[in-house]
């Protein structure tokens, strides 16, 4: 994707809701939702092989969690994404790949959310109050190779 233009970038942040006056405001003066909408905007525009989210709904009205999903699903073909959330639906709409960890070992479910719950619904049940590991948009084998990836936290 390369490097975004200025026009890109104000596109973005409009695209999850930011005015022009928000725009204009300081990062001091933004509510936690707001920070957050930043925080994910920064992190689109990073180029970046891995993306780690953790709780990325938190904060978000239903508006920015459905441009989170789409844009996830979309604009990042190149881009690994680790998702931490309790937020289901979210994660129906956006994964294609679940790792689970029960019993401090991995099991991977390469079908998705809907099917991982079909599978385990007693494990999904009692998600209810744990975070779930998933991964998306694997845009290739995963080799992780830590200091050669560039990799944003959000």
């Amino acid at each position: 994707a390369g490097a975004r233009t200025k026009q890109e970038v104000i596109t973005l942040l409009s695209d999850i809701g930011f005015t022009p006056q928000v725009q204009s405001s300081a990062v001091r003066a933004l509510s936690g939702g707001w920070r957050m909408k930043l925080a994910l905007v920064c992190a689109m525009v990073q180029n970046c092989d891995v993306l780690l989210l953790d709780e990325p709904t938190n904060h978000l009205d239903t508006h920015a969690v459905d441009w989170l999903a789409r844009h996830l699903s979309s604009a990042m073909p190149h881009t690994t994404v680790i998702i931490v959330s309790h937020d289901y639906e979210f994660l129906s709409k956006t994964v294609t790949d679940v790792v689970h960890m029960e019993n401090q070992t991995l099991a991977y479910y390469p079908d998705g959310w809907r099917s991982f719950s079909a599978q385990r619904p007693a494990v999904v049940a009692a998600l209810q109050n744990s975070p779930l590991l998933v991964r998306i948009k694997l845009s290739s084998p995963l080799y992780i190779v830590w200091p050669a990836l560039k990799t944003y936290f959000v």
